[in-house]
């Protein structure tokens, strides 16, 4: 089976959505391969991308010609806060957004991250990235062109209320799998915002199979059964829209999930935007 992007099926880009692009450059981990779709999509748009952060550039006046400036890291410690602070004085107009691997999920605990810098995960990254993209395109306040000192609910809210609600209605039915009555009444309440309609199932598969388009799966494992489960769903609904939730997966779990047949893979912790998103506009 084809592998899909995450968090979207086939990204438009910029050329399709709108005539002028970002100036982009990308630097840091760029070759790593749990970054390497995230990579392909700036590609896509046009952006510059070298690998490292080589002395030559972060220090000199050509870092100023990019409106956003990505710093991929696939690790703490990778890529020096030094470094990253210098680019904020070489290119003081310039958005900064860091790309970040799975190794870096316990930095704001443990280690030390960049200060003012967004974080984006690469499982976040692609829907992340794009709604970004317009909001900056569109030449409005977003959340990566907060102050730093912005906290990350305050910069998510932020590109929500840039791009206002260009959702559509949801037609069919949702079909939500979770194992407990709060859990469903949460993702429910996603889904109604869209005017949609939801059912619940406790176990593997939509009690009734009715007009359902989209089902949501509430994944608590990353185990044989959990992809199990997804394969029956593909089978049984061959045309409906898959979409599982999953803790921090790992660039191994995307991959097994896109074979069993998911369309699409979101990641918790997660912002309401962003999966109904992927869920009604994917």
């Amino acid at each position: 089976m084809k592998q899909k992007q995450l968090g979207a099926s086939d990204p438009p880009s910029v050329s399709q959505s709108c005539e002028r692009r970002l100036n982009i450059l990308v630097l840091g981990d760029v070759e790593q391969p749990e970054l390497a779709d995230c990579i392909a999509q700036l590609r896509s748009d046009g952006a510059q991308v070298i690998a490292g952060m080589p002395h030559s550039l972060i220090h000199s006046a050509a870092a100023a010609e990019f409106e956003l400036i990505v710093v991929a890291a696939a690790a703490p410690g990778r890529i020096a806060a030094a470094d990253v602070q210098q680019l904020r004085r070489a290119a003081p107009l310039a958005r900064i957004a860091g790309l970040l691997g799975s190794w870096c999920e316990g930095e704001m605990r443990s280690g030390k991250p960049w200060p003012g810098v967004p974080r984006v995960y690469w499982h976040q990254w692609p829907q992340r990235y794009l709604r970004e993209r317009t909001a900056m395109l569109a030449g409005k306040l977003s959340g990566w062109t907060l102050p730093p000192s912005a906290s990350d609910e305050e910069r998510w809210q932020q590109t929500a209320a840039a791009l206002g609600d260009p959702i559509r209605l949801a037609d069919g039915i949702t079909a939500i799998v979770a194992g407990d009555l709060h859990t469903y009444e949460a993702l429910a309440d996603v889904c109604h915002r869209s005017g949609g309609l939801t059912q619940w199932s406790r176990g593997d598969f939509p009690g009734e199979i009715g007009d359902v388009r989209r089902v949501l799966v509430s994944g608590q494992r990353t185990n044989d059964a959990e992809f199990a489960r997804y394969r029956q769903l593909r089978q049984r609904l061959p045309t409906a829209r898959i979409v599982a939730l999953m803790d921090f997966p790992r660039h191994d779990d995307l991959l097994r999930a896109h074979e069993a047949g998911v369309d699409a893979v979101v990641s918790r912790p997660f912002s309401v935007d962003e999966l109904r998103a992927v869920l009604f506009d994917g």
